[in-house]
């Protein structure tokens, strides 16, 4: 469990988040090191596997996997100069999530995928790709923060609750911005609506056995209460298994 210490510079963290990618890359740097204690506290070490960060954004994440990993391989459709720069012997492909991935079958041990899947046009796909990349065994890290939850609407929190027509036209009001929908949003990307109970349908699907779930650095683990948790649950984490 995170200790009120560690909550109080992660606050601190996130406040400074917006000033540069500089800042936002030390916010994620810290969290990574934060999730690597969480996995380590359920069994999964991290020492000795070979581990796809995907969608690895800025790449803060992926600096704390490295650190602890025998290889690890970032991915995502932009470059992450950052990172690049702070770990230059890092393994980093440029593609797209949406897509086949350019990666031989069960290639890794451990596959992370953090807050991506609520970007991608066609997650069931995704997921099906995960599991062919991962060897028979291996673990998936899923995490998203659950759509109708305080931080599911990303940069259109609080107003996703209206409905995305109004949410998109006070954020276009506010901002000054011109975003015509969730699905185009971000440029490159867009924004799914996806709540737990769909995203536990899809790993079924894919062929993951789920292990287990919680709130991402919360003391109480609301994710398993049903309705509640599409609620309150700010980041929801899933460990799955590959059979």
């Amino acid at each position: 469990m995170v200790g009120i210490f560690q909550m109080i510079k992660l606050f601190k963290l996130s406040l400074l988040r917006g000033n540069s990618d500089q800042d936002y890359f030390d916010f994620q740097a810290y969290q990574g090191k934060l999730i690597v204690s969480e996995l380590m506290a359920r069994g999964v070490n991290l020492k000795n596997k070979e581990i796809l960060d995907l969608g690895c954004g800025i790449g803060g994440y992926s600096s704390q996997f490295y650190k602890e990993s025998r290889k690890l391989t970032a991915a995502d459709i932009n470059k992450p100069k950052i990172l690049l720069k702070k770990c230059p012997n890092i393994n980093f492909l440029k593609f797209d999530a949406c897509k086949k991935f350019p990666l031989s079958s069960k290639k890794f041990d451990l596959v992370v995928c953090s807050s991506t899947i609520e970007h991608v046009c066609n997650p069931l796909g995704l997921l099906k790709e995960i599991n062919r990349v991962l060897d028979d065994g291996g673990r998936l890290v899923l995490t998203f923060p659950p759509f109708y939850s305080p931080f599911g609407g990303h940069t259109f929190k609080p107003f996703h609750y209206l409905g995305e027509k109004m949410a998109i036209r006070i954020n276009n009001l506010i901002r000054k911005q011109n975003v015509k929908s969730y699905s185009t949003a971000y440029g490159n990307w867009g924004l799914y609506p996806l709540k737990i109970s769909d995203v536990e349908n899809l790993l079924k699907k894919s062929g993951f056995t789920i292990n287990d779930k919680w709130v991402r650095f919360f003391p109480i683990n609301i994710a398993k209460i049903p309705f509640l948790n599409e609620l309150v649950t700010w980041h929801i984490n899933f460990l799955c298994e590959k059979p």
